[in-house]
């Protein structure tokens, strides 16, 4: 599949459904040609974040981004401006999809919806449709 985006970062929590789903975005966008960096969220800096065209972020149900392994690019994401670039967001549910919209909402980063709510059952064929889907 031919993509824009050609840098990539996957941004992602320890939760056992968001790595999961991490390490198969990570393994279809390389088959798709992308450069990616994936990064534990309590490691990326908005540094990591600047040369990407398509950032992705995933995070569990409940979370708190203040107190959670967020909490440093929550902060940071309240004085930079990622106008141009697209993201999409990926979450054990709803709530944790809404918390990862609240973090970016400042920073004009242009999310691509649907975000997509993973499961146990979550497989590489629904991520594969989910990430045609934003990337067409």
């Amino acid at each position: 599949m031919a993509l824009s985006p050609k840098k990539v970062c996957i941004v992602y929590t320890e939760n056992p459904d968001i790595l999961r789903t991490a390490r198969i975005l990570e393994r279809i966008l390389t088959q798709w040609g992308c450069k990616i960096t994936m990064k534990l969220a309590a490691q990326v800096r908005i540094p990591d974040l600047t040369p990407v065209d398509f950032m992705l972020f995933g995070a569990e149900d409940g979370i708190s981004l203040p107190n959670s392994s967020y909490k440093e690019l929550y902060r940071s994401f309240q004085g930079v401006n990622f106008a141009g670039r697209k993201g999409a967001l990926f979450s054990t549910s709803s709530a944790g999809i809404e918390a990862l919209r609240r973090m970016v909402q400042d920073s004009e980063l242009e999310l691509v919806r649907p975000s997509l709510i993973v499961k146990e059952d979550t497989r590489d064929k629904i991520v594969e449709t989910w990430l045609q889907g934003l990337l067409e």
